[in-house]
């Protein structure tokens, strides 16, 4: 029977959800589909298709359906992120493109995780963008609660596994607060990850703050800790405001 990627990552998807299997659980479910092909190499391909991720010696997860779609699309960035964090941050996204889905704008990975510099005490930290949310922001990080119901599941399995506990510190604007240049936009100029923008909304946005910076030769300085700061306006005068 010809090898079919779809048809394998299928086959696992329904045995093993998202969960990590081992090799060894893989050969029973082949068996039926009458696949020929030595179960390593079917691994390793599936592997460079991008179905499926080894996290250890002989022991991978699949990658979520959701997120193969969004790579269809040309949204690759699972490669720009620590592999430990790429199964909460999938279900996170998928969870997110699921519950708005057209009204889902925008969804910017920020921080120290973009940064590739995270810790074990490190946030995920998010930026939404969507159209039709609640004007009371208490009531937009409770639906974004709802959503994330079962993210505990996830923490709690790198924490037994990797003594990582990370928070999903998540802020929710819609297009119109987006808009605004916040602050936060800063941490995001050089080194964010775009998951999802449709219309390249913030893509354009984060591309017009960098033009600024560049017009007033602001600078970011680097702290021997990791940290850094901003110098907006190298020459400013007393008594002068700026405006990113």
């Amino acid at each position: 029977m010809k090898f079919s990627y779809v048809k394998v990552y299928s086959a696992l998807l329904l045995r093993f959800g998202l969960e990590v299997f081992d090799l060894d659980k893989v050969y029973s479910e082949l068996g039926w589909l009458g696949v020929k092909t030595p179960l390593n190499i079917i691994m390793q391909r599936l592997c460079r298709k991008g179905y499926i991720e080894r996290v250890g010696r002989g022991k991978y997860r699949v990658v979520h359906p959701t997120i193969l779609l969004l790579e269809s699309l040309g949204y690759r960035w699972r490669d720009r992120v620590a592999s430990e964090y790429r199964p909460i941050l999938e279900y996170v996204v998928s969870r997110l493109i699921e519950y708005f889905r057209e009204r889902l704008v925008s969804i910017v990975l920020y921080g120290s995780l973009a940064r590739g510099e995270a810790r074990d005490t490190s946030d995920i930290d998010l930026l939404i963008i969507a159209v039709d949310i609640p004007g009371n922001y208490s009531e937009r990080v409770e639906q974004i609660s709802r959503i994330l119901d079962d993210v505990s599941r996830f923490r709690y399995r790198l924490w037994m596994e990797k003594r990582i506990y990370p928070l999903i510190d998540i802020i929710i604007l819609d297009r119109e607060e987006a808009m605004v240049n916040h602050p936060l936009y800063l941490d995001m100029v050089y080194d964010a990850i775009i998951i999802y923008d449709r219309d390249s909304f913030m893509e354009k946005r984060i591309e017009a703050i960098r033009r600024k910076l560049d017009e007033l030769g602001s600078r970011r300085i680097q702290l021997p800790d990791g940290r850094y700061y901003w110098v907006l306006k190298p020459d400013l005068k007393w008594g002068e405001v700026i405006e990113l």
